[in-house]
């Protein structure tokens, strides 16, 4: 079975769980045996006209390494902002933050290890938001997915999961087979 402790929290750019007890968040290990953390933030650390996000990087850089050390056996997701759509010019348009800001996030999850899913480009990259919201699947905030759209990304990012899965299944096979350690039929 799958068990979901979810740490939602409103405003949130994900740096303060650089704060974390370890001991106290080894003693929840200890019990609940954590495989997985997902980590999906940066909404709320979009500046409008701010395209530099190293500060980021160092901060979630150090948010995953408290991590390994809170719960040493559990691997890290990282996903990434979602599209966001701002008034620019008197148009809806895929706030140009965004596209920095994803590309910060995919550095930090390659520098520290983490697996990493860009939820930008799945939801369709560019303009992406302003779509959703055409399609009633996000809100008129042009930032929130509603129940219908929510479902819509829980759908692509289990494809997407799998899809890694499977790569990571075929490679291994491959890689087996090459060795010998298995026949080939």
């Amino acid at each position: 079975g799958v068990h979901v402790d979810n740490f939602s929290l409103r405003g949130n750019s994900g740096l303060t769980l650089a704060g974390f007890n370890t001991s106290l968040m080894n003693a929840f290990d200890n019990v609940m045996h954590y495989d997985l953390i997902v980590l999906h933030f940066g909404t709320n650390v979009l500046n409008y006209g701010s395209n530099d996000y190293t500060f980021y990087e160092r901060g979630m850089t150090a948010v995953i390494n408290k991590l390994r050390h809170c719960f040493p056996n559990a691997d890290i997701l990282v996903i990434s902002t979602a599209d966001k759509a701002s008034k620019i010019n008197m148009q809806m348009v895929t706030d140009p933050a965004v596209i920095s800001l994803v590309k910060a996030q995919k550095r930090f999850s390659r520098d520290t290890g983490t697996g990493f899913i860009d939820l930008y480009n799945l939801m369709g990259g560019n303009g992406s938001m302003v779509s959703w919201v055409n399609k009633q699947l996000a809100n008129k905030d042009y930032t929130h997915f509603n129940v219908k759209g929510s479902r819509e990304i829980g759908t692509l990012l289990y494809q997407e999961v799998m899809r890694g899965y499977t790569k990571y299944k075929d490679q291994l096979e491959t890689d087996l087979r090459r060795k010998g350690a298995i026949e080939i039929e």
